[in-house]
Order: structure tokens, then sequence, then C-alpha cells
């Protein structure tokens, strides 16, 4: 059994573990093939979206930036890379946005299939937890109410980001660095939704104590997830694997079996 007294870990330990459970995450659908096409269809139809509203922003991309940086047009040179910087960090904030947005999208498209990877996924380590009784008007407002503050929340750091990479010649370093570390803890704090809602913890305040304290897993594992789902094609395949890795950390967080073979429920070891 791999039970620790807390579930935590932190550092780079921390860091690795959290890459890990995204590895484990992915051998975990890939052992259940028909859960794994299921679960690439939300995504797909998400990336689509994304693409034609990404080529939209391309195609006005120069109007936008002329737009914000009009005032540079007599600066000469300097000017030229002002709108230059500009345009590179309003792409880079639109991303960023975008992965965010994309994320509680298809969980929404896709949730009757992303809670049956997730309950696989803890079946295979250990019994399920009882299901909490919620009526399905209150969940379904918990759930409009949720997703708008995620989507404002992302627009804020989306802004941010825009802010911070218009700082003379660290800015687009430093906000691909905050893009990449804000972008992976709001994307384990959505991801790990399915996870937390079975165990009773419907509330973004309820999952809150769960979260605190792990921040380097959190991050090895939100990072790398940002990055995939950003790109396009990746995104389609990284999304089932990123649910079930997502089962796995919370499971590791809460101190609950994550080993080989811990506590198998399903008939005939895995499901098909």
């Amino acid at each position: 059994m791999a039970r620790g007294a807390t579930g935590r870990s932190g550092g780079v330990g921390g860091v690795f573990t959290g890459i890990g459970l995204l590895a484990r995450g992915l051998g975990l659908v890939l052992a259940r093939p028909k859960l794994f096409w299921l679960g690439m269809i939300p995504p797909l139809i998400t990336s689509v979206l994304m693409v034609v509203l990404l080529v939209m922003l391309g195609m006005n991309l120069g109007s936008i930036v002329d737009a914000l940086t009009g005032f540079t047009q007599a600066w000469g040179d300097v000017g030229s890379v002002v709108r230059a910087v500009v345009g590179v960090v309003l792409v880079g904030a639109a991303v960023l946005l975008m992965v965010l947005t994309f994320t509680t999208i298809t969980l929404a498209l896709g949730d009757p299939i992303y809670e049956q990877i997730s309950r696989r996924v803890d079946a295979e380590f250990g019994p399920l937890p009882p299901e909490p009784s919620e009526p399905v008007g209150a969940m379904v407002g918990r759930v409009v109410r949720q997703s708008g503050a995620t989507i404002g929340l992302s627009l804020l750091v989306a802004v941010g980001c825009f802010a911070v990479g218009l700082i003379p010649v660290v800015g687009s370093v430093l906000a691909a660095v905050s893009s990449a570390l804000l972008g992976g803890r709001l994307m384990v704090r959505e991801i790990t939704g399915p996870a937390l809602e079975r165990r009773g913890l419907l509330e973004t305040a309820d999952r809150r104590p769960v979260l605190q304290g792990h921040g380097a897993m959190m991050l090895g594992f939100g990072v790398p997830v940002f990055w995939l789902l950003s790109i396009p094609g990746v995104a389609v395949l990284v999304f089932p694997a990123a649910v079930a890795g997502a089962t796995l950390l919370v499971r590791r967080m809460r101190g609950e079996d994550t080993g080989p073979g811990a506590g198998r429920t399903e008939k005939g070891g895995r499901g098909k």
C-alpha cells in the first residue's frame, strides 16, 4: 500500500510525484480503451472551437494591436518593437484563457464520461466513497456558479499575465512562467472536481483544505497538463489521462491508497 500519514509530498520530490501521477493516469485509461476513446470526444469538440477562436484572433491581431498601441506610431523602430511585444503577449494571454476555459467546458460536455473514468480509477485502488446526496436543481446551480467563478478567475489571471508581459526586457518570460504556474494551479482545482465531489466536497471552500499543503505536487501535475492542453491535437489525447491522474492526485493528497493493485474491486481486475 502507498498510504501516508498525511498524503503530503513537498519540494522537488512532490513535483516528480505529480508528474508520475499524470503518467500513471495515462496508463490507467489506456488499459480501458473504450473509456479512453469516449473521453477524447469532448476535448475534440472543444479543441475545434478553440482553434476557430485562435484563428479569428490571428486574423484580427494586427487591428487589435493597432487599437491598443496607436500612440506608438510616431516612435519609429521602438514603436515597432512595442507593438510586436504587445502582439506576442496578447496571444499568450489568449492561449492562457482558452486553456483554462477549455478545461471547464470539456468537463461540462463530458461529465458522465469523466465521472466514469474517475470512478474506475477509484475502484482500482479501494472501495468507492458513498455518493453524496444533492438535489438536481442544487447541483445544476452549483455547477453554473462554480463554472462562472472559474471563467471569471481565468479572465483575471489572463489580464494579469498580459500586464506582466508588458514589463520591458523580462516581461515576456515572467508572463510565460506566471501563466504556467497559475494556470497549473487552476487546472488542478478544476480537474480534481469529479473525485472531490464523489467524496462529498461539493463547494470550493470544502475542497480548499484538501489542496492546501500540496503545492509542489499540484504544480508537478498541473503545469504539464496546462502545457499539454495548450496544444490542440495533444489536448484530445491528454484530457482522459489527466482526469484519471487527477483522481490519483486526490487520493494521494488525502492519504488514500495509490499503490499498484491496492484494493482492486472491479470484477475481473480491469474494466473494458
